[in-house]
């Protein structure tokens, strides 16, 4: 069974959030930009102290948020903000808000 996040790991995550909400001069033009923050399988599995394979049989059962697809691509990606608020009891996974219908 994985272990999930400790609040340590939240606030670690929040706190990279915070940093990501700055916005960028792009080409110089003085164009802003907002980069949001992508988490892979890898990277969900490092903040949740889990294997990527745990993470992937997660996603099939529907236990952790839904992910994002960037261009059609099958690579699992979730945005940061979704997993945050998800891990600080603020959404649910998948399986959670299908049964509460």
């Amino acid at each position: 069974m994985p272990r999930y996040a400790t609040p340590a790991d939240l606030q670690a995550v929040l706190d990279r959030l915070v940093r990501l909400e700055q916005t960028i001069t792009a080409n110089g033009v003085g164009r802003t930009v907002e980069l949001p923050e992508i988490l892979n399988v890898r990277d969900l599995a490092n903040l949740l102290k889990t294997s990527p394979n745990a993470i992937r049989v997660m996603h099939c059962r529907g236990q952790l948020p839904a992910p994002i697809r960037l261009g059609g691509s099958k690579r699992l990606l979730w945005r940061a903000i979704d997993v945050a608020s998800w891990l600080n009891g603020e959404t649910e996974s998948r399986t959670e808000s299908s049964r509460s219908r």
